[in-house]
């Protein structure tokens, strides 16, 4: 920012060491330096903030094109080996096909999961409605004691029950059914049961005991005068085989089969779209070809593709170098005009001499020249290693002129111990360009 102060001084001065003051006529202006915020005013970003997000721009850029560098280098060349060997549509299939077969197996990985986790989540369902309903059931034979009542058949209806019984809570014994009477669950899986039933503070007890294997415990209630409230007295024990309701291997290969298929037919549509879409760009660049002639315009593709692009920029360039005779490789060479400059110069009455359009070099002169000038061994030199710097400076820009006009001759005045000439220039073309200037020097009085 800055402040401006009148100022008697009318001279511009800098105050002190560093140019902070400035006094330009009656008016001061006096600079500070101040630190940008963050967000300046109009909503403008922190330079350094802003600085920094184009650096971190700039290195992931820079990490996605060296990772781009190594998969070129140690991934890709053994692929772009088989596409020398392998038919082009051939090849893509093959990617085509085993990006299906690769996909379709390996999402059966998933599938499984699901398919696991949804059955068992039913089993645990199952399980426990079933050992809620046996607890409903022989509610009442509990209550009034009669344990020979007690029935638990209605609990093997179900598929996959591998057993249903009634235990005491306290013991865990089991009441019913009566074959089982007084014996009790045990071993890895089912005495896991023994560990919940002392839960008694839950409504229930549904888990995965092992493998396969659901347990569910429901438990039975009854009226404590001396607590004064219901407890826990009995459990109702449903174990169930959650491997009922899973898919058979036949379902499984079935399912994978008819994946399988879906995958290939619509994946079929899809490759033949991708191969047709691959071959278009050249397909389109052979007919553009065939179809332009000698005046035809720039070609065009508008594929967004800048492999595609860069394609068809290389094409014209070539297309444009042959319709103009192939460009400086396809010049056609000049004859040798050592004879011809050497006799026109001896045909001209007058000082002459013969200057290459090229590279400015004196291809010849005649001895009227010589003796005008007073300049000796000049051929195969150029202009400016012309000594004297008057003529040299006249004939340099007669040479401009003429190439900016190569019909017409240019004319110039010039003195040789005090005797003014005619300097005139004419191009005198070869196959393609001005090959070379024909410069004379003709006194005043018989140019008049």
């Amino acid at each position: 920012k800055f402040s401006c102060s009148s100022s008697v001084d009318r001279s511009l001065m800098i105050h002190g060491s560093s140019p902070r003051k400035i006094s330009l006529y009656d008016t001061v202006l006096e600079f500070s330096r101040e630190k940008q915020s963050k967000f300046a005013l109009g909503g403008n970003i922190d330079p350094d903030a802003e600085g920094a997000q184009q650096n971190f721009e700039q290195a992931n850029a820079s990490g996605l094109a060296k990772l781009d560098q190594e998969l070129e280098k140690r991934i890709l060349p053994p692929f772009y080996v088989l596409m020398e060997k392998v038919d082009f549509k051939l090849l893509i299939s093959f990617f085509a096909i085993s990006f299906i077969l690769i996909t379709s197996i390996l999402s059966t990985i998933p599938l499984m999961t699901i398919i696991k986790d949804s059955v068992e989540a039913e089993s645990k369902s199952r399980a426990k409605s079933l050992a809620k309903l046996l607890a409903i059931s022989n509610q009442e034979a509990l209550r009034v004691g009669r344990l020979s009542s007690l029935n638990v058949d209605i609990g093997f209806k179900e598929p996959g029950v591998k057993k249903a019984v009634i235990i005491r809570q306290e013991t865990g014994e089991i009441i019913a059914p009566a074959i089982m009477s007084g014996t009790f669950l045990q071993g890895s899986v089912e005495g896991k049961a023994n560990t919940f039933r002392k839960l008694t503070d839950r409504p229930d007890h549904t888990f995965k005991a092992g493998g396969n294997t659901i347990i569910s415990m429901y438990p039975i209630k009854f009226y404590s005068n001396s607590e004064g409230l219901e407890v826990t007295k009995y459990y109702t024990v449903v174990v169930y085989n959650s491997q009922a309701l899973a898919m058979s291997n036949s379902h499984t290969v079935n399912l994978l089969v008819q994946t399988l298929f879906l995958a290939l037919l619509f994946g079929s549509v899809i490759l033949y779209i991708l191969i047709h879409v691959i071959d278009r760009p050249f397909r389109q660049l052979k007919e553009d070809l065939a179809y332009s002639g000698p005046e035809s315009k720039t070609l065009e593709s508008k594929i967004l593709n800048p492999a595609v692009q860069d394609i068809y920029v290389s094409v014209n360039s070539l297309l444009t170098r042959s319709r103009d005779g192939g460009g400086s490789s396809a010049h056609i060479s000049e004859m040798d005009r050592s004879f011809e400059t050497q006799n026109i110069s001896e045909m001209i009455g007058y000082a002459c001499i013969i200057i290459s359009n090229a590279d400015e070099t004196i291809l010849d002169y005649n001895p009227y020249f010589e003796e005008l000038t007073n300049l000796y061994d000049l051929k195969a030199k150029r202009v400016t290693e012309i000594t004297d710097n008057a003529l040299q400076q006249n004939i340099s820009d007669l040479i401009e002129r003429v190439r900016l006009s190569p019909e017409s001759i240019e004319t110039n005045d010039f003195e040789f111990s005090g005797i003014p000439y005619l300097v005139k220039m004419q191009a005198i073309y070869g196959s393609q360009d001005v090959a070379y200037f024909i410069c004379t020097f003709i006194p005043h009085e018989d140019s008049e």
